[in-house]
């Protein structure tokens, strides 16, 4: 494994890039890995994109968990973390993480879905990279 600052999770063994999460996620039953940004593939993570990286992912649990799953399952939403991630470094749109969010909740996991929680989740995620970048 690479030296550097690992992303270390309770649930998950450390990895520093965030093609070593994509592997990761691969290996895990019914979860697909949306993406392999050649920005960020085999690229070590930052410190700071580590700590932004457990946000989204605790973003995702506590606050979307559109499958109700919590606090059964805390891996549900392993497989969408890389994207989500990924958006939100790339500081796209409230609107499209939020357009993002609802597809894999009516598409993908074939719910009805909730644009207002998606929306209340996106602005949270956002609020999160600020806060981030400003510490």
């Amino acid at each position: 494994m690479p030296s550097g600052n690992p992303f270390t999770h309770s649930f998950i063994q450390p990895v520093n890039t965030l093609n070593e999460l994509n592997e990761m996620n691969k290996q895990k039953p019914n979860h697909t890995v949306m993406t392999n940004s050649e920005d960020y593939r085999n690229k070590p993570l930052e410190k700071a994109d580590i700590a932004l990286y457990k946000k989204v992912d605790e973003i995702l649990w506590n606050d979307w968990d559109p499958i109700g799953v919590k606090p059964d399952s805390r891996g549900e939403y392993y497989g969408y973390l890389p994207m989500v991630f990924r958006l939100v470094k790339a500081n796209v749109s409230e609107g499209e993480i939020t357009a993002h969010l609802y597809g894999k909740e009516t598409g993908h996991m074939g719910l009805d879905g909730s644009i207002e929680r998606c929306r209340r989740v996106a602005a949270k995620l956002l609020e999160a990279a600020r806060n981030d970048e400003i510490n």
